[in-house]
């Protein structure tokens, strides 16, 4: 794997992305800077918003007039939002000035300033949202979990076979498999998308596993999930909703009752929190926008300081790993043997 000089990775932070900022983003820039003694940071934000800044030398500004409202749709935005944070954020990526673009704002906005700005790996139609999951057997990859409601079959290939270079380069997984996100395990299940999907998935010979349906996802045996990002979204979401929710019950449980109760809890208390930390978001902090040739790391709207820093230091890996180039052989590499089974499949 190439890795970058840390001199030479900063990463980009839009300061007014999330549901709190900036207050957020302060927290989590004071975080990083404790964390990691050597990480660079470009705050892009208005320059009335600079003073509020940590005092660092490993601190810079991007300026920027204003950030972009969650409620914009992405065509508003690219006309009415010229010179946002998303905007010079993304510009400062493809132009070098950044390793990495870490943004909490609205997604659908900054995908469309994502795929303005930066140009997406050749081969590849659409980016789509990779975000890691955990299961029983180790790490997967969902994706697309948010950035194209509406795709195509062809779409749907393309985020398997930048799933597969993620799941390599990212996740060290050397021979990842790919599922179909869908309403039953057998070949003729779903609507004409899933139908039409599974057929051409099919190409990927060994490495398709078939379809899987959404309570297998954490005991998931293929290391590449695929869906549109409408379901992908949605399934991601409930996964959090849940995770919150069953949190919450066993807390309640334990803490509620008697003195046995309560001492049971409280010698489990680690153990418990331990294991469903692995499941909150804010451990992953953020989701990668893969597809371009420079990474993008969304994060949640309601994401706390702590998702926040752990995005920015998520963004320095996956700048370091210099994921763009891994992706751009793996596709053309993948677009080969695309054609060469498409071919045979034709002849035979």
């Amino acid at each position: 794997m190439n890795i970058s000089n840390d001199k030479d990775i900063s990463i980009g932070l839009d300061l007014l992305g999330s549901d709190t900022h900036p207050e957020s983003e302060i927290s989590a820039l004071e975080i990083v800077l404790r964390l990691d003694k050597k990480i660079k940071i470009a705050v892009i934000c208005p320059e009335s918003f600079s003073p509020l800044l940590p005092e660092s030398e490993r601190i810079s500004f991007i300026s920027a007039n204003s950030g972009v409202p969650m409620d914009t749709p992405p065509s508003l935005a690219l006309r009415n939002y010229k010179g946002s944070t998303l905007d010079e954020g993304t510009k400062a990526l493809s132009k070098g000035l950044i390793s990495a673009f870490v943004t909490a704002g609205n997604t659908g906005a900054a995908l469309a300033f994502a795929v303005i700005n930066i140009k997406r790996i050749k081969g590849i139609s659409r980016p789509g949202i990779a975000v890691v999951i955990p299961a029983r057997s180790g790490p997967r990859v969902l994706i697309d979990a948010g950035a194209n409601a509406d795709v195509r079959p062809e779409h749907l290939v393309g985020f398997a076979k930048i799933g597969i270079s993620f799941a390599k380069y990212v996740l060290g997984i050397e021979h990842p498999r790919v599922a179909l996100l869908n309403i039953g395990e057998e070949e003729g299940k779903g609507d004409t998308l899933r139908k039409e999907s599974y057929k051409r998935l099919k190409v990927l010979k060994n490495s398709f596993g078939g379809n899987i349906e959404a309570k297998d996802l954490l005991e998931s045996p293929y290391e590449v999930i695929v869906t549109d990002g409408f379901t992908g979204n949605i399934c991601l979401k409930l996964l959090e909703g849940s995770v919150d929710f069953f949190m919450r019950t066993l807390k309640e449980a334990l803490t509620e009752g008697n003195l046995l109760n309560k001492t049971g809890a409280f010698l489990v208390k680690n153990s418990i929190k331990n294991k469903f930390n692995n499941l909150r978001y804010e451990k992953y902090g953020g989701a990668c926008l893969l597809g371009l040739l420079r990474p993008v790391i969304i994060a949640h709207g309601r994401s706390n300081a702590e998702a926040l820093a752990n995005a920015i230091l998520y963004a320095k890996e996956v700048a370091e790993a210099n994921i763009e180039k891994h992706l751009t052989k793996n596709v053309s590499e993948e677009n080969e043997i695309f054609s060469e089974n498409i071919e045979k499949e034709t002849l035979f």
